[in-house]
């Protein structure tokens, strides 16, 4: 039990990566609902970049969309080979996701950031 305890715990740092990731996490630990989870993920992205009300619409549909499987993803808890890798998973469609959303410039922007995130990361283990 404190290897699975200790091992969710890991698999939600890691979920942890970068900015938009604290809303993440704290959608996953139940401390924020859906609701809350799409203003802070939609706040994060609107403060960092200048979106414009098209692109607002577009990762409004994306928070929902990523609410929808996170919700999905907190149930598989307790099987945490699962878990992480559905938390992998979502983040990688995220960032192609993120493509369709930002323009160029802008998308290279959050890409750098997410680099450097994962260098911060890595370094960390």
């Amino acid at each position: 039990m404190k290897r699975l305890v200790l091992t969710c715990i890991v698999a939600l740092f890691a979920v942890c990566s970068y900015a938009q990731d604290k809303v993440i996490a704290q959608f996953l630990s139940g401390a924020i609902d859906k609701e809350a989870f799409v203003d802070g993920f939609v706040g994060e992205f609107s403060g960092r970049y200048t979106l414009d009300a098209d692109q607002v619409e577009k990762l409004t549909l994306l928070a929902e969309r990523k609410a929808k499987n996170y919700g999905e993803i907190k149930t598989l808890a307790s099987q945490p080979d699962t878990y992480v890798k559905k938390l992998e998973s979502q983040k990688i469609h995220t960032m192609q996701s993120m493509r369709n959303v930002l323009n160029k410039e802008q998308y290279n922007a959050y890409m750098k950031g997410y680099r450097v995130a994962e260098k911060r990361r890595r370094a960390g283990k």
